[in-house]
């Protein structure tokens, strides 16, 4: 798993160079928020805002937390504003934990930040994407 998530990692900063994401990353602050619910088997989580290196360690403990006992996660990351290459990480670690599980990880309403993010790494071909 690492190995692939080293190789992601680099087109993500290939995708930031080339398009000189530089600024606008610096220019925001570090806040997310996480809107979790959970119905029967199902869980919903609503995220907005960053996920990167400060962020994405909140989001890795209510994706560890709310996968217990389900069977579809549903990530709406349709608030994000920006994603680094450890936000991806934690959607690939909900990809693996739901498959685990028996279940499934399904992406709703991706920003178009995120969606960039995911086409460059070619991650919208492994996920299930709904826009």
């Amino acid at each position: 798993m690492y190995h692939i998530f080293n190789f992601f990692a680099q087109k993500i900063d290939l995708l930031f160079k080339k398009n000189c994401f530089c600024s606008i990353m610096k220019a925001r602050g570090n806040a997310m928020d996480i809107k979790k619910n959970k119905n029967g088997t199902t869980v919903d989580l609503v995220v907005s805002g960053r996920l990167d290196t400060t962020t994405a360690p909140q989001l890795e403990a209510v994706i560890k937390e709310m996968s217990q006992g389900s069977k579809i996660m549903n990530l709406d990351l349709s608030g994000i504003e920006y994603m680094s290459s450890t936000g991806l990480r934690d959607i690939l670690l909900a990809h693996k934990i739901m498959g685990g599980n028996g279940g499934k990880l399904v992406i709703k309403k991706p920003s178009d930040f995120v969606m960039q993010v995911l086409e460059a790494t070619s991650m919208d071909k492994l996920l299930n994407i709904e826009k």
